[in-house]
């Protein structure tokens, strides 16, 4: 009798730890365009990128909130940027936060500004994003 109940049972751990972080993924989806926004305004009031990673960390609910704060704080104790920034991928595997990651090492190789080169891809490019619900919506915004 037991051998069967254990059996049924078994499989349950793993689904519910399956079903939490699938939900806490969905949730950082969501709020992911938000965040960018918010580090996009960070950083035209002429903040440094740091800081604006620090200002979503603070401003955003969890599960973005806790994860920004994770790499700020890496960033912080001596870490760099590209290596807190790949520990983030690692713990939200989302194609849209390698996207945002890509883009500021790229930003850092390049030398262009950030808020720039976020909004140029909006409203070309990024419209694919816009499109299938992701990144942001189609509309230009001004400079």
């Amino acid at each position: 009798m037991a051998l069967p109940v254990g059996l049924l049972m078994a499989p349950r751990p793993f689904y519910l730890c399956f079903y939490k972080r699938n939900k806490r993924l969905n949730l950082f989806q969501k709020g992911l365009p938000e965040a960018l926004d918010l580090m996009v305004s960070a950083l035209r009031a002429g903040h440094s990128l740091v800081a604006a990673i620090g200002s979503v960390a603070r401003e955003c609910a969890d599960p973005i909130g806790c994860e920004f704060r994770a790499c700020f704080d890496e960033q912080n104790y001596g870490l760099e940027l590209k290596t807190a920034l790949d520990n983030l991928i690692n713990r939200v595997p989302l194609q849209d936060l390698r996207i945002f990651a890509t883009a500021i090492i790229i930003q850092k190789e390049s030398g262009e500004t950030l808020p720039r080169f976020w909004t140029r891809p909006r409203t070309s490019s990024g419209s694919a994003f816009a499109s299938s619900g992701r990144l942001g919506s189609t509309q230009p915004r001004g400079a």
